[in-house]
């Protein structure tokens, strides 16, 4: 547990997106570690934001403050002033880029003596313009959390900020996952025989980037497989209409949103993660290899750093819809050596990558600012 000077701290979580995936869930998962550490917390929103929608009705007025905050305006810069002069936090902890912008401007006039310690969370890895005005923006900052290795090279790299001012924290996995009986499973896993059809899986927002397109294209090209994807988001009619398309309809099913995706890992037998762009460590993919699962993901920075391939997991190159294919006939052809695969990843992760993990590393962070 942390110090007890922690009890002391005021944390102020701030996210702009409107949104509803990995980003967000770690913003409420890591205030709720964080309460459960001593900490003061809340978590500045928009009234537009899935927050209030998805989250348990009766935290939400315990956590949430609503602010105009999805879009950048005078309104929303004075709305902001207005809660730091009034909550006074220790630390605020941005997530968004409209967010940053409004609370680093909004603590920026504050008197020096009084300003709050700013730190930026960075989830994904967009290519950062290395101009004027995003280095004044990260050069407020006291420290730079981000979610991969990656990220961390490339705000380095790009910004030219000290690597003593930026941690990677990966998002941890809950112990709802990581206390499941795994000889158990292990036992089950390899004494089936591969299932017909084979059950694959995506759990992610409906974005482009990630990859779902591929996915869907290679059930086409391979028949003995069925695709449950999970999550909703801005590419779902696209989505379904592809589906059509290639007469896939009977073989790909939406679920949509769903609160409870663990039962979905357990019915699945590989679960895909086809994207191309912007991802740190995945918490799809850490949840799925925690429970013993095989995950095929795209080599690319943040999905690479967890997976090492034929160790713990299959990385296949992005944007290639061959190249998932080649993988999935692999796997099933040699189905015992892939789930021994599966296991070595649970161990990983149960070992490294657990909340508990998450939580400590970052209000250690948080200690360290305000004692500086």
């Amino acid at each position: 547990m942390a110090d007890q000077s922690a009890k002391k701290l005021k944390i102020l979580h701030t996210e702009s997106s409107l949104g509803w995936g990995g980003q967000e869930l770690r913003v409420w998962s890591e205030s709720v570690g964080l309460r459960c550490y001593g900490f003061d917390v809340r978590i500045a929103c928009s009234s537009e934001s899935k927050f209030h929608s998805r989250l348990p009705r009766s935290l939400i007025d315990e956590f949430l403050i609503q602010l105009p905050i999805s879009r950048k305006s005078l309104r929303a810069l004075f709305a902001c002033m207005t809660l730091i002069r009034d909550y006074q936090p220790d630390i605020i902890v941005t997530h968004s880029s409209t967010d940053s912008w409004l609370f680093t401007l909004a603590n920026h006039f504050r008197p020096k003596s009084v300003r709050a310690k700013l730190v930026r969370t960075r989830h994904v890895r967009a290519e950062i313009a290395p101009n004027i005005l995003t280095k004044w923006l990260y050069s407020q900052c006291s420290h730079v959390i981000t979610t991969s290795d990656d990220i961390k090279a490339h705000i380095i790299s790009a910004l030219a900020v000290s690597p003593m001012r930026v941690s990677c924290v990966p998002t941890g996995v809950d112990d709802s996952f990581l206390n499941s009986v795994a000889e158990s499973t292990r036992s089950k896993s390899i004494q089936k025989t591969v299932s017909h059809p084979l059950r694959l899986l995506m759990v992610a927002t409906l974005r482009s980037w990630k990859g779902h397109i591929y996915a869907i294209e290679a059930l086409k090209k391979h028949h003995g497989s069925e695709l449950t994807v999970v999550g909703d988001g801005p590419q779902e009619s696209n989505l379904k209409l592809l589906v059509d398309e290639l007469d896939l309809a009977d073989r790909v099913a939406f679920v949509g949103y769903q609160k409870d995706v663990k039962k979905y890992f357990l019915d699945s037998d590989i679960v895909l993660l086809p994207s191309y762009a912007n991802e740190g460590i995945s918490q799809t993919q850490l949840q799925a290899m925690a429970l013993g699962k095989i995950v095929i993901a795209s080599n690319i920075g943040g999905l690479n750093e967890v997976i090492e391939h034929g160790h713990t997991g299959y990385l296949v190159e992005p944007k290639s819809t061959d190249a998932l294919v080649v993988a999935i006939k692999e796997i099933e052809a040699n189905w015992e050596e892939w789930s021994e695969c599966g296991f070595r990843a649970s161990s990983l992760v149960k070992a490294e990558y657990s909340q508990e993990k998450q939580v400590s590393t970052v209000s250690q962070i948080y200690l360290d600012i305000v004692s500086a």
